[in-house]
């Protein structure tokens, strides 16, 4: 990508085009962002490219800009898996990552080489930026009609999770683990309101950014319909999902149930993995009846379907033999020296990153057993796990108190959400309660790597571009 493209999608470094549109002040700030957006990212563009032809005037063009595949709106970060402990990557494979990624692995406090940049970066601030040029765009836009009029609210609806969803997914990698002790005091990530290019950048406080996807969720929330017949693109359904992800890693756990319970009205159906094919290479079928929204992680295909790069073994021996996810998300490696991963709910080798019915059952039987009513928690994670043993094998879950119970949920969260960017923020908010924080280990080649709970190494640094260029504050390391 040429490095003025990597600027502007960045978001963070817009007041460094400020030159190129001086000569052009006539034009306003969405045909500009179109033209250079799609015009400077061919590799985003193979499917579209007479779009940077293109100024939005219909809503089916800005529509167009969210429903862009090429541009990433779909797309999840990878770092949050690579970080985590689900997985177990081998001394050779390793060397066939990126630096950065290695460094990611073995927990370095210097994670980007300076001429290596931050996708996982780009790419959520290039949503943040698409969903800006919508919002912007569909100000001054008249509607002609009721239809049109409601397909406008519906697509501004739309934009604001994007942008909310684009947030989180930051939150989770380049600041702190929300605290509500110290997220007035913690810096959070520069907040786009605009897709205006001369928006100086600043770092809020945390609390402002989580304040603000809040804000955006609740927006897109009211506007969308309840469900879409497109599962990349959002809904009141996934609103009210994602709303309950965030309020459960806030430790806000009556907002996260009411927004659980929200979802599972809408549709809270569960596949029966008894009647999935375990023999099939990818068993769970693309746009399946759990997923909400669809969305894949950036993760390269060959890392994580690969004889180097294998599921951690506590984790594959914590499944019953009578567990279905058992023969579903796993196969052996083809060296016959681990196990591989292929439970995606992509239908395919990439891993999913959106949002998804078990994950919501999981957050309601959590919270229902943090707020005392422990007698439903476990009723709901029943719900769940009876559709993933084998029939008639599974037994409801038995627990001697409410600390017990909440165990086996959070047992159960990691061997039913491995490899979706989960596991990485339940580590976070979890090391904060010391009953349930873990030490990180890894051994590569002889050597120990080790991860302690709350070690500021939870918190990655901002890429060294945007330090540069937009003279922001790093993270500590």
């Amino acid at each position: 990508m040429p490095k003025e493209a990597i600027l502007l999608v960045s978001a963070l470094t817009f007041k460094n085009v400020k030159s190129n549109i001086k000569e052009m002040k006539k034009i306003n700030y969405i045909t500009l962002l179109i033209v250079i957006v799609l015009s400077s990212c061919q590799e985003f563009l193979d499917e579209k490219p007479s779009m940077a032809l293109v100024v939005p005037t219909t809503l089916a063009d800005y529509q167009g800009f969210l429903d862009a595949t090429p541009l990433g709106m779909n797309s999840a970060p990878n770092f949050g898996v690579i970080s985590a402990d689900d997985l177990t990557i081998t001394g050779s494979g390793l060397f066939s990552l990126t630096e950065a990624e290695q460094n990611l692995y073995r927990w370095k406090s210097q994670i980007f080489p300076e001429t290596e940049k931050s996708f996982d970066w780009i790419e959520c601030y290039k949503q943040i930026l698409n969903s800006n040029i919508v919002l912007d765009g569909l100000k001054d836009f008249t509607p002609q009609g009721l239809e049109e009029s409601r397909e406008m609210q519906e697509t501004i609806g739309r934009a604001h999770f994007y942008r909310a969803n684009a947030y989180y997914n930051l939150l989770q990698l380049f600041a702190d683990s929300y605290d509500p002790n110290t997220s007035s005091t913690v810096l959070g990530l520069p907040i786009r309101k605009t897709s205006n290019i001369n928006e100086s950048s600043v770092r809020p406080l945390l609390e402002d950014n989580y304040n603000f996807l809040i804000q955006d969720l609740i927006e897109a929330e009211k506007l969308m319909s309840e469900k879409s017949s497109i599962l990349t693109r959002p809904s009141k359904w996934a609103a009210s999902a994602l709303l309950s992800k965030v309020f459960l890693l806030m430790g806000r756990y009556e907002e996260a149930l009411e927004f659980a319970e929200k979802c599972l009205e809408i549709d809270g159906s569960l596949m029966n993995y008894a009647h999935l094919d375990p023999l099939s290479p990818y068993p769970i079928p693309l746009f399946n009846s759990e997923v909400i929204f669809h969305s894949e992680v950036l993760l390269s295909m060959y890392m994580i379907f690969s004889s180097t790069t294998l599921v951690a073994d506590d984790l594959y021996q914590s499944y019953d033999d009578a567990d279905l996810r058992k023969q579903i998300y796993f196969t052996e490696s083809t060296s016959g020296n681990g196990t591989n991963f292929k439970g995606n709910y992509t239908g395919s080798i990439q891993l999913f990153g959106g949002l998804s019915t078990n994950e919501i059952y999981l957050i309601k039987a959590e919270c229902l057993t943090r707020m005392g009513r422990a007698g439903e928690g476990g009723a709901t994670l029943d719900q769940l796990l009876e559709t993933r043993y084998q029939e008639g094998a599974y037994e409801p879950v038995s627990y001697q108190n409410d600390d017990a119970l909440l165990s086996t949920i959070l047992l159960e969260r990691r061997k039913e959400l491995l490899f979706r960017n989960v596991r990485w923020s339940d580590l976070r908010r979890l090391n904060k309660e010391q009953r349930f924080a873990k030490t990180l280990k890894r051994e590569i080649d002889g050597e120990e790597y080790m991860l302690p709970p709350n070690d500021p190494k939870y918190t990655l640094p901002l890429p060294p571009d945007e330090i540069r260029l937009s003279n922001l504050e790093q993270n500590p390391r």
